[in-house]
């Protein structure tokens, strides 16, 4: 079958095209022929309709470049004749376009929607649905085969945009489970003189974070023992101020600043942790599917994204603010930490796998001929 990945380029470059490149590559392993493709869009501009004032400005939409743009894509999809669509973002441009073209030639359209990531993406993305949802929402809708989202809040987000609850489906992220995995080593901690037991906190360094709040409890926890430190991967404006924090609670010297992981260090680094923190509010779910593959235990916040997937089974949830205690528990419980090391990769293995993942979207995708036969 061909597939077409439809990528809206704004939100790829806000949220990351991770996903969108692991299931084409899970698809072509099933014998798919997969394109990637992204339909051309203006970048936001400044001084757009404001739904709300208290949101940030949203884009205003140039049409004639947007009908430029659109036409464009179009020509993309046509030319390589999908057999079915896959489109991210349920409300961009881009969705809209598939679903011109999936009418046109009356192909399935599955439609992805994720999580959004940094407090700046959540403000943007929701400008850019209010926006789709207002021009081509009902379009796009009448043209949706399915709609996948990736964790319960996506689920909740594509309710809204009005889909069907009979075609709104979870499928978590997808993870290369060979790649990351338990046991591996990493030269990034050698190069960085850490040593011991690490906790690494992940996330982008953003006010919003809760980063101070896991330095503090790192200083009030395992910071006091020689054996362990906190390795801080991520990099953002509150770096300097949280530095700062470190030094005040005298932990200074046992906190690691390795900024963004790059794509070599990062599955050795992570596989190297004994647990890990997600200090953001609205962790990207590509993460949280790494380090369960990695079994690496977690201390996540409660009522956050990454909570359906770690629960009790793969570390603890704390309340807001609650690090102390969810660091005390996990530190000090080594058999307990092995249980849901083992578990984390158990779950990774059989439903994060790009495998598992890419046969959830072939059963969206035939979903359609299933009605009809039907």
């Amino acid at each position: 079958m061909r597939i077409a990945l439809v990528v809206d380029p704004l939100s790829a470059r806000v949220l990351g095209g991770q996903h969108a490149a692991g299931l084409a590559r899970a698809l072509s392993l099933r014998g798919h022929e997969v394109a990637i493709l992204g339909a051309p869009f203006p970048a936001p501009e400044p001084g757009g309709p404001q739904a709300d004032p208290s949101e940030a400005q949203q884009p205003a939409l140039d049409r004639r470049r947007f009908e430029r743009g659109r036409a464009s894509g179009r020509r993309q999809l046509l030319a390589f004749a999908p057999e079915a669509i896959v489109a991210y973002d349920a409300m961009s441009p881009s969705a809209c376009q598939a679903a011109q073209v999936a009418r046109k030639l009356r192909a399935p359209l599955v439609l992805v929607e994720h999580g959004a990531g940094t407090h700046a993406a959540r403000t943007l993305l929701r400008g850019l649905s209010r926006v789709g949802s207002t021009l081509w929402g009902p379009y796009v809708r009448r043209a949706t085969t399915c709609v996948v989202a990736l964790d319960p809040w996506s689920f909740a987000q594509a309710r809204r945009e009005g889909f069907e609850l009979e075609r709104v489906r979870v499928v978590p992220h997808g993870v290369d489970t060979t790649r990351y995995r338990p046991g591996l080593s990493s030269t990034l901690a050698s190069r960085h003189r850490i040593q011991g037991r690490v906790v690494i906190a992940v996330g982008d360094l953003e006010h919003q974070s809760r980063h101070e709040l896991v330095i503090d409890a790192f200083a009030h926890t395992v910071g006091r023992r020689a054996d362990w430190s906190l390795v801080v991967a991520g990099d953002g404006s509150a770096r300097v101020r949280l530095r700062a924090a470190a030094d005040r609670a005298g932990v200074g010297a046992r906190v690691h600043w390795i900024g963004e992981l790059g794509a070599a260090d990062e599955a050795a680094i992570l596989s190297s942790s004994t647990l890990a923190v997600l200090a953001s509010a609205d962790p990207r779910a590509a993460l949280v599917a790494k380090l369960m593959a990695c079994g690496v235990p977690i201390v996540a916040e409660a009522g956050g994204r990454a909570e359906f997937l770690v629960g009790d089974q793969c570390g603890v949830t704390v309340a807001r603010g609650g690090w102390t205690g969810g660091l005390s528990l996990a530190a000090s419980a080594p058999e307990l930490r092995r249980r849901w090391s083992l578990e984390a990769r158990r779950i990774a293995e059989t439903q994060l796998d790009w495998q598992c993942v890419a046969a959830e979207f072939e059963a969206a995708i035939l979903e359609r001929e299933a009605r009809l036969a039907g």
